[in-house]
């Protein structure tokens, strides 16, 4: 299927390969994005969630496969990742109290 009669991959199978791998990047971007920034987006927890179920996916391929405890200590770190940026924007956040301002000398009172 990805290879030709030479045993080379065909143009449409490395397209494809670098799009998937486009797409993943970037749905782990969004989620270390969404560690870090103050505001919600859909789109953000939408791409944590996935990346949290693929991340599990690996972590049982990993462990369940080849007893391989590196790659399954990194799809768990990647899965808590996609976990807490799912996290912080769904789960509700405290309201900051409103800084109170002292009249200055330039307000004329």
């Amino acid at each position: 299927m990805f290879t030709n009669n030479t045993g080379a991959m065909d143009r449409m199978s490395i397209f494809y390969t670098g799009l998937i791998f486009l797409v993943v990047l970037t749905f782990f971007g969004l989620s270390v994005w969404g560690l870090f920034n103050k505001g919600r987006s859909v789109l953000v927890a939408g791409a944590g969630v996935v990346v949290l179920l693929g991340a599990a996916l690996g972590v049982l391929h990993a462990w369940g496969e080849g007893r391989s405890i590196p790659w399954t200590v990194i799809y768990a770190v990647i899965a808590v990742i996609g976990l807490v940026a799912t996290l912080r924007q769904v789960l509700p956040r405290k309201k900051q109290p409103a800084a109170k301002t002292e009249p200055s000398a330039a307000d004329g009172n």
